[in-house]
């Protein structure tokens, strides 16, 4: 018994391939630029360097927006720096920003005329349309927002001591 070959099977082995590059159907067998290899097995064979090549781009603008991510949060902490601190105030201590292995924090320490209570009537305005209050002890008010998937706190302490009130604000960013 004689088995046949499929319809397709035998239009594609009856395909013959002259010099001109076009078969019997006169259909255009395209060729890559150095004329040796048809089209498709030119695509298969550069996509590993195509995956190189994205891989490397990837990781460039990743390091590129991790350091922007930095000074923008920075510029962030200086606008919130400004809004903790009261007229009249005195900065002792000012760090950041450090990056840690998941956050970048900015502390800030500075001694005020103002006693702890009137301070933290004064300071809820000034954060509470962009942060939310999310807890209050005696000495310490946290602070809360999320932005663009970061997660940013902003927590008031009062440090004990005579004399002037001593406040430490410290404002942590968690990057997504």
């Amino acid at each position: 018994m004689i088995q046949r070959k499929p319809r397709a099977l035998k239009r594609i082995a009856s395909r013959s391939f002259g010099k001109s590059g076009r078969d019997s159907q006169s259909h255009p067998r395209l060729h890559c630029a150095c004329g040796m290899m048809p089209v498709r097995e030119t695509i298969a064979r550069s996509r590993p360097l195509w995956l190189v090549v994205l891989l490397v781009a990837g990781i460039a603008l990743g390091c590129r927006s991790s350091s922007k991510g930095t000074a923008s949060f920075e510029d962030s902490a200086i606008a919130i720096e400004a809004r903790t601190v009261p007229p009249g105030s005195t900065a002792l201590v000012q760090t950041g920003p450090v990056r840690g292995k998941w956050d970048v924090r900015w502390e800030l320490e500075f001694e005020t005329g103002w006693d702890w209570e009137t301070y933290k009537r004064w300071v809820r305005p000034e954060l509470e349309p962009e942060f939310r209050l999310l807890k209050e002890t005696e000495a310490r008010l946290t602070f809360g927002t999320t932005l663009d998937g970061d997660a940013q706190t902003v927590i008031l302490q009062r440090i004990a001591g005579s004399g002037r009130t001593r406040i430490q604000v410290s404002i942590t960013n968690y990057p997504d």
